[in-house]
């Protein structure tokens, strides 16, 4: 029952569900890369597609408390009711990426700008690469300016939302994998 109990504050303690309003839902936690398109039937949760299935590593405290293992990769989303957007978070505010020693030893919060677009079946369509380096993913009212935002109130610089127009997505920069 307590291993019941970690587990759930595990899952739930960081995470967050968004919807499309058209009974379609992403799930993901902030702390881990682990993610997932689902329906609800009833009382049945029916996963659609998985897009990170990175599970989060942790040990206890007192049989109560997580404690991380790993290094936590993380991802953070915005979705509108035809896209959603996630944002893989792992590098500092230049983009490098950071070692989990390098992580721990400066306490910088991670950022990300490639900004990966899926449709709600879980396909990935493009991925778009922004010009700053951010930590949270914001969608307009209207679904037509995606923000970014730097997060960075610890820091000594202000912080910084930047602003995208994706109703002409075709017009944004797009990331090359090959």
């Amino acid at each position: 029952e307590i291993d019941s109990l970690v587990k759930c504050r595990v899952y739930t303690g960081n995470s967050v569900v968004r919807g499309n309003c058209k009974g379609r839902y992403l799930f993901h936690l902030y702390e881990w890369r682990y993610s997932f398109i689902f329906t609800i039937d009833g009382n049945k949760v029916n996963v659609v597609k998985e897009l990170y299935t990175k599970y989060p590593e942790y040990s206890t405290k007192n049989h109560m408390d997580p404690i991380w293992v790993k290094f936590p990769e993380r991802v953070t989303s915005a979705v509108n009711d035809k896209y959603v957007f996630i944002l893989p978070i792992d590098s500092d505010k230049e983009g490098k990426k950071l070692s989990s020693e390098e992580y721990y030893r400066t306490g910088q919060t991670l950022n990300g700008n490639t900004v990966e677009m899926y449709d709600w079946n879980g396909n990935l369509l493009r991925k778009l690469k922004l010009d700053n380096f951010g930590h949270s993913l914001m969608l307009s009212d209207d679904g037509n300016t995606l923000y970014l935002s730097n997060d960075d109130y610890w820091d000594d610089l202000d912080p910084k939302i930047w602003s995208y127009d994706i109703s002409t997505l075709d017009a944004m920069p797009v990331v090359d994998d090959s």
